[in-house]
């Protein structure tokens, strides 16, 4: 090709590009106001789903989804699992469920771990496994800088295990009760009163 018939090539790729862009504006405009009408919907529909909310009829799916339907449903959730001690930390996009999240602290007593328990024994038959395993995270006073922790059930045990590349071993349990004994003695979150 010619220097004369490369600038006419730019040229007619060039104008093809502007008129393309063009086009494709109304298309944008039109996504965004199907996006925002969807996000209004799943308002109205998170709004709904809260005012029949019936604690012995959880609808365990709508709760533990990982990809919210709108800031009702986030706000909700949010909630939800507050009430039980627990946080939302991420989701696993595999099984599109949230991450939950707990925390023990180095002088809570035996009752409240054994309210962590019958939390944890509540959500762990509506949790999706990852990798064969259901985890929750555990937010710890070193707050994850040098590895991650959680706790799994994997069907058969319990235990704890890291994620990132870590200079700790996981370690498995006899039971619920015991796993949550050692998070409190090692993976505590505060470790005074005063602290809280």
């Amino acid at each position: 090709m010619t220097k004369t018939e490369v600038q006419k090539e730019i040229e007619r790729v060039e104008s093809e590009r502007e008129r393309l862009f063009k086009e494709k504006e109304p298309i944008d405009q039109k996504l965004t106001e199907l996006y925002n009408e969807l996000e209004d919907l799943q308002d109205k529909l998170a709004a709904i789903k809260i005012e029949e909310f019936d604690p012995e009829d959880i609808d365990w799916d709508w709760i533990l989804c990982g990809d919210t339907k709108g800031m009702r449903h986030y706000k909700f959730q949010q909630e939800f699992l507050e009430n039980f001690d627990l946080r939302r930390n991420g989701y696993f996009p595999d099984t599109d469920q949230a991450g939950l999240s707990i925390s023990l602290n180095k002088n809570d007593p035996d009752d409240t771990l054994q309210g962590m328990a019958d939390t944890i024994e509540l959500f762990v038959p509506h949790l999706k496994p990852v990798k064969d395993r259901v985890r929750i995270s555990i937010t710890d006073h070193d707050l994850s800088a040098s590895y991650s922790a959680y706790l799994y059930f994997d069907g058969s045990k319990w235990g704890i295990d890291y994620d990132y590349p870590s200079y700790k071993e996981g370690t498995t349990f006899n039971s619920l009760i015991e796993g949550l004994e050692y998070i409190r003695k090692y993976l505590w979150l505060y470790d005074e009163p005063e602290d809280l």
